[in-house]
């Protein structure tokens, strides 16, 4: 077989034909690539939704001790009725 030989012209065309078809994968892989205005409303969420726990953690700050210190209160409140309820079950008899 005699070797075919390439002319600039068929170097021209191959390289065109190849930049084409990696022009076109090039568009088909980013067919489904977010906007630049999807990736801002994006972020303005995103910002809220800190800015939303934020808020809430706040909150939780103001009332968390409050209610911890009630809790303990309740605690010493059950110790010192169960003991008291020992007494009494002791006095009557039932007591273990």
């Amino acid at each position: 077989m005699a070797k075919k030989i390439m002319t600039v012209e068929t170097l021209a065309r191959i390289t065109q034909n190849e930049f084409s078809g990696l022009r076109k994968d090039i568009n088909e892989g980013f067919a489904n690539t977010p906007s630049k205005g999807d990736l801002w409303e994006l972020r303005a969420e995103i910002r809220h939704g800190f800015k939303q726990i934020g808020e809430d953690i706040k909150e939780v700050k103001v009332v968390l001790p409050p209610t911890l210190r009630a809790v303990g209160k309740l605690e010493l409140d059950v110790k010192e009725i169960t003991k008291r309820l020992e007494r009494v079950e002791r006095k009557v008899g039932l007591g273990k």
